[in-house]
């Protein structure tokens, strides 16, 4: 028998959630997350001109790659996320 069976049977639903998970906490809050994607649509053929602006605006440096995955994200999911 499988393991999850067998945490099923002693504890039920509550020994199956997942643990906390460990990583690194996010660079910028959920607004400053808004704020830089709003700022990263305005010019999006130069970057280094929003990074400059986003770190001027929230006192917080982030990198072209995670401007990029913000905006993919945004773009990807439309609205509902940051």
């Amino acid at each position: 028998m499988s393991r999850w069976i067998n945490w099923w049977n002693e504890d039920g639903t509550v020994a199956l959630k997942d643990a906390p998970k460990v990583g690194r906490t996010p660079i910028l809050t959920l607004e400053e997350q808004v704020k830089t994607v709003e700022l990263g649509l305005q010019n999006p053929k130069f970057p280094h001109r929003e990074l400059a602006e986003i770190k001027r605006q929230t006192g917080k440096q982030i990198s072209a790659y995670t401007l990029k995955r913000l905006l993919k994200k945004k773009i990807t999911f439309g609205k509902e996320s940051v």
